[in-house]
């Protein structure tokens, strides 16, 4: 079946998404799309504009995983979240 990552509201305020149950192979696409700095790259490009910033989980192979974007625009959010979402299902 496959994840659909919803975006919420931070307990900050703040666009976020957070799952306590990722897999060792959603986690490694999550630090995968977060760690990637190459300025070419989808990951760079979709990320840039939300801002996003990996509140707890980083250190995870699986399970929590809490990300916030430090940006207020839910759409610039909300397409990273639904690339996110394409690249966990691939």
């Amino acid at each position: 079946m496959a994840r659909l990552l919803q975006i919420k509201i931070s307990c900050n305020g703040m666009w976020c998404i957070q799952e306590t149950d990722f897999s060792e192979g959603e986690m490694a696409v999550l630090h995968r799309i977060m760690g990637n700095q190459y300025m070419e790259s989808n990951d760079y490009k979709l990320k840039g504009p939300c801002s996003p910033f990996f509140q707890g989980g980083h250190g995870n192979t699986k399970g929590w995983a809490f990300i916030e974007f430090w940006n207020p625009n839910k759409q610039d959010c909300q397409a990273f979240v639904d690339y996110v979402n394409t690249q966990i299902n691939a």
